[in-house]
């Protein structure tokens, strides 16, 4: 399954693609908004790993413009300024789930792994 990961620090997205890749996983990365949306556009993931507070843009209207482009993606967002007014707004943009940093990596895997079995 092919995952993108979007953040913009660089050990988490480096982190986070190099346990995807030694899970089996076919992951690409990107550090900034319109780094994803290019890389979106070529790669054509399954799965998107999607922080909120990129630099250059909002992780929701990102979301909102791939869900748009490719609604058969799934979306996992993880970030660390949850509200229960971005977790609405998450949930209703057809997010899988909201991951709270810091996170366990172990669980984002699962998380990851389960969004696979689901959409295979």
């Amino acid at each position: 399954m092919r995952v993108l990961v979007v953040d913009d620090e660089r050990l988490i997205r480096q982190s986070l693609g190099a346990a995807l890749v030694q899970e089996g996983f076919d992951a690409s990365v990107a550090g900034s908004a319109a780094e994803a949306w290019q890389r979106f556009g070529a790669y054509r993931p399954a799965l998107v790993l999607l922080d909120l507070k990129l630099g250059d843009d909002d992780g929701l209207a990102l979301l909102a413009r791939m869900r748009a482009a490719a609604p058969s993606t799934r979306f996992i967002v993880v970030t660390a300024h949850a509200s229960p007014e971005s977790e609405s707004l998450v949930a209703s943009l057809g997010a899988l789930a909201l991951v709270r940093k810091p996170f366990e990596l172990d669980e984002l895997l699962a998380i990851v792994k389960s969004a696979g079995e689901t959409s295979a």
